[in-house]
């Protein structure tokens, strides 16, 4: 298992190495999965054959909605993520001022827009008129990135999928299409991956829903804390007990750290000592 900074370093791999099977872990949102879809179309004009993908991706709008048709969220707006809109565009989000009379809702994604865009929502809040309004105009059109959509939608299709905290969002997750799914031959790479219950004491999910704040639930700051997340139920964690323990010499503890901003190490070391083992 490798870290690698982009799909296209892994289309790399595949191509100095012809005989061995590489499988890129795509992740991420509407954000990086057009990049993912652009890979494997360089990989389908070069004729790589011994690449493919196995994509975990997500949609935002879906999850915006089932959260709101729950009838649970207790948020008066929304700051959309900018740079998701940037290539969907605003279109897919319409439908948060129709189904609901309070959330307004603001492209943005920078600290420079970030602001504007709470004022904007404050505005329309008081004033009893929600709409989508563009605050983050330097990169977000109305029509996104048409380009990007194409190209998404010729390899993706969307599929259901488990959110943390949440449970199953229909229609919020992506798959490849059947045309590009890997070879029979790989055919464990052609399941999606199991749901994992969330621990009973967790309430990731309410406070995602506005129901409560983050000190409100019994963990938050106790058990659960940034270096030692509740996120595991007994099983879980001893299958990872086991696993630190035969990487005994690299990484000790049940606990896993990481950092945004830390260029990947921690990220790595993570895959390095606990992931990677099992696999041969």
């Amino acid at each position: 298992m490798r870290v690698v900074y982009s799909p296209l370093d892994a289309l790399a791999l595949a191509a100095r190495d012809p005989g061995r099977e590489i499988v890129f872990f795509a992740t991420g949102f509407e954000t990086t999965s057009p990049l993912v879809a652009g890979t494997l179309a360089e990989a389908e004009r070069r004729g790589i054959a011994n690449f493919s993908v196995f994509p975990v991706h997500k949609t935002v709008p879906p999850a915006l909605r089932a959260l709101l048709d729950s009838g649970e969220v207790r948020v008066d707006g929304f700051i959309l993520p900018g740079h998701v809109c940037t290539v969907t565009g605003t279109a897919p989000f319409s439908f948060l001022p129709k189904i609901s009379a309070k959330p307004p809702s603001s492209p943005a994604s920078t600290p420079a827009t970030s602001s504007p865009a709470s004022g904007c929502c404050s505005r329309r809040l008081a004033a009893g008129s929600p709409r989508v309004e563009i605050q983050y105009a330097s990169v977000v059109r109305p029509e996104g990135n048409p380009r990007a959509r194409e190209i998404l939608g010729r390899f993706f299709a969307p599929c259901d999928a488990h959110w943390r905290g949440i449970g199953t969002i229909p229609g919020s997750g992506l798959k490849l299409r059947e045309a590009f799914a890997p070879p029979r031959r790989r055919a464990p790479l052609r399941h999606r991956p199991a749901e994992v219950p969330d621990p009973a004491a967790c309430r990731c999910g309410s406070v995602l829903k506005g129901i409560v704040s983050p000190p409100e639930c019994q963990l938050f700051g106790r058990a659960c804390t940034p270096s030692a997340g509740r996120r595991l139920h007994g099983q879980q964690r001893g299958q990872l007990r086991g696993l630190l323990q035969v990487r005994g010499d690299r990484m000790s503890g049940e606990r896993i750290l990481l950092g945004h901003g830390s260029g990947g190490r921690m990220m790595h070391r993570l895959i390095r000592d606990v992931m990677a083992p099992p696999f041969p």
